[in-house]
């Protein structure tokens, strides 16, 4: 809300100045009132929406920004359902580390979640299912753990 007002802020004050410039100088405007709206309109329309793609997540409805390390901390050998385009497989919640960040008054999270799965899988973005939480997708990468089990990663890190 506050970048909506201060863009407002500054196309009102600017189209005051323009428009007193014009009338001084007596010169007809470039720009009709009517154009200069439209104008504003779709600039503060393309930053909001610009400001929710940077995000690169949505807050409002995402079951995953209510989740955190905490939260996964109490699902731990428990099954999950993991869908992806090609197949459907189950797998454990097998741990969760938590990240220290290096800045001392950081509020970030950071945490990594590992799910072991039967068979390999690829790297892609899953659906998660789980019976006690929302649906949420999550980007997981394979990898190993130090006894050879198949693992899909998952690194949360918000700033």
């Amino acid at each position: 809300m506050g970048v909506f007002i201060c863009i407002w802020e500054i196309l009102i004050v600017g189209f005051c100045r323009f428009e007193c410039f014009c009338f001084v100088r007596n010169t007809a405007m470039r720009f009709s009132r009517r154009n200069f709206i439209k104008t504003g309109g779709l600039a503060i329309a393309g930053v909001l929406g610009f400001t929710e793609f940077a995000r690169g997540q949505k807050r409002r409805g995402d079951a995953l920004s209510a989740y955190g390390a905490d939260f996964f901390n109490n699902y731990l050998d428990t099954e999950f359902t993991l869908y992806s385009e090609a197949a459907e497989t189950t797998a454990v919640l097998v741990a969760v580390k938590e990240t220290v960040s290096r800045r001392r008054k950081s509020t970030a999270e950071c945490f990594t979640l590992s799910f072991q799965i039967p068979t390999e899988a690829a790297q892609a973005t899953y659906t998660v299912f789980h019976p006690q939480m929302r649906v949420f997708d999550l980007f997981l990468v394979p990898g190993a753990s130090e006894e050879g089990e198949h693992l899909l990663n998952a690194v949360i890190n918000r700033i």
